[in-house]
């Protein structure tokens, strides 16, 4: 019993409590993250958050008192305290969340997709597709809306849960308003480099059964960076990194200029919510693996180069089976075309610089038009998710309101 006792007390120590009694509000937030983004909508009094990283002590009481226990049934006290009109998440890969509609009928519930959703995981079949084919066998998976990138991704989840799909485009992307036509960069790459070093981290990363060695996972950032030092040197262009990570994490610096080697270039590190954005947006041509942010600057009509070969240069014979990082995933396109290549290599990096640097804007225009709607919608000013929110008879801000 002691043992027992001390477990759980070392369970407890972990976090912080939460000791103020929860309110009715709007709008219960599940998990902090996308709090600033959604208070661009609507107003932070109108919001309560269930933090699982800071549990309630009150909401805790109420689980013990219904015998509940896990995630799901403290999400579910919280909602039984809170009442609120609209339950929404910006962890949309969590799949407790669509566990929760079932018992709360008349409320909404509203999940808000934000990064792209492949089977990636750092375990055997723990990725989210594969979490969500395995649950959904056996338990009912649902919400009211799910707002997604675009129309490829909609497929992915109505596979699995019962919602109804809108698509609503990056909201951060459709906030972002450009501040200047300058161009400060010719080519800029944009790191996933991870919180962690990339040559220390062990394990694997997979993709259902499939894995690969994490640092290999990764070697195609380096190989990039140093494929692109070595382009712009002789080209005479000007080259910048635009790092994941704020300016305290010095082994992504660290990497990319190992990288680069005698070329140089700008490392950029991240240091507030949009400054990648800024440093993007003053840019000819933008770079990327498979990132996010990537398809966000393409659904803009920027110039963007997909090196989507990470599987390619992790390991060539899993490039047949792991589609899940090729450019359009899960749309099944070829592994190259005029601005993308699944398969890689320096002739394959030069060919698409030469074309993007050289391609006009109208035929450029023609070039990613079969795709963005569908990968990437772009809303400028978020309309969709704003109709979507008066339709749930939420209040917005003054500012938001005046616009929808």
């Amino acid at each position: 019993m002691l043992k027992k006792i001390l477990r759980l007390s070392n369970y407890l120590f972990r976090f912080k409590f939460s000791y103020r009694y929860p309110t009715n509000k709007q709008v219960l937030l599940v998990h902090r993250e996308g709090l600033e983004l959604l208070t661009h909508f609507v107003e932070s009094s109108s919001i309560s958050i269930a933090d699982p990283e800071r549990p309630n002590v009150f909401v805790l009481m109420r689980m013990l008192f219904q015998v509940k226990k896990g995630l799901v049934g403290y999400l579910n006290a919280y909602i039984s305290l809170v009442n609120p009109k609209v339950v929404l998440t910006f962890i949309d890969n969590d799949i407790s969340f669509y566990r929760l509609k079932e018992k709360f009928p008349h409320v909404a519930f509203v999940s808000v997709q934000n990064g792209l959703r492949n089977d990636f995981a750092r375990a055997d079949n723990f990725g989210f597709l594969s979490q969500l084919d395995a649950v959904s066998k056996s338990e009912r998976l649902s919400a009211t809306t799910i707002c997604t990138f675009g129309e490829a991704t909609s497929g992915q989840y109505l596979k699995y849960i019962d919602a109804n799909t809108k698509t609503t485009g990056s909201l951060k992307n459709n906030l972002y308003e450009k501040h200047s036509e300058e161009q400060h960069f010719d080519i800029n790459f944009i790191s996933q480099h991870p919180p962690s070093s990339i040559r220390d981290e062990p394990g694997r990363v997979y993709f259902g059964q499939n894995s690969v060695p994490f640092e290999s996972y990764y070697k195609i950032e380096f190989e990039v960076v140093k494929f692109l030092g070595d382009y712009c040197r002789q080209h005479n262009l000007r080259l910048a990194v635009s790092g994941k990570r704020d300016n305290g994490f010095g082994t992504e610096r660290e990497f990319f200029l190992s990288a680069l080697g005698p070329n140089s270039a700008e490392f950029i590190p991240r240091d507030s919510n949009f400054s990648t954005y800024d440093t993007l947006s003053a840019t000819g041509v933008i770079v990327t693996i498979d990132s996010t942010v990537g398809y966000e600057f393409l659904s803009r009509g920027q110039r963007v180069a997909f090196f989507s070969s990470r599987i390619n240069s992790a390991d060539p014979d899993l490039a047949t089976t792991i589609k899940d990082t090729n450019f359009g995933f899960p749309l099944e396109l070829g592994d190259s075309g005029p601005f993308w290549s699944n398969t890689g290599g320096v002739l394959e990096y030069e060919r698409i610089l030469d074309h993007l640097r050289a391609v006009g804007d109208e035929e450029w225009a023609t070039e990613i038009a079969p795709y963005n709607e569908s990968l990437m919608a772009y809303q400028p000013g978020n309309p969709v998710f704003k109709k979507l929110l008066l339709d749930l008879g939420l209040t917005l801000t003054d500012g938001v309101k005046s616009d929808a």
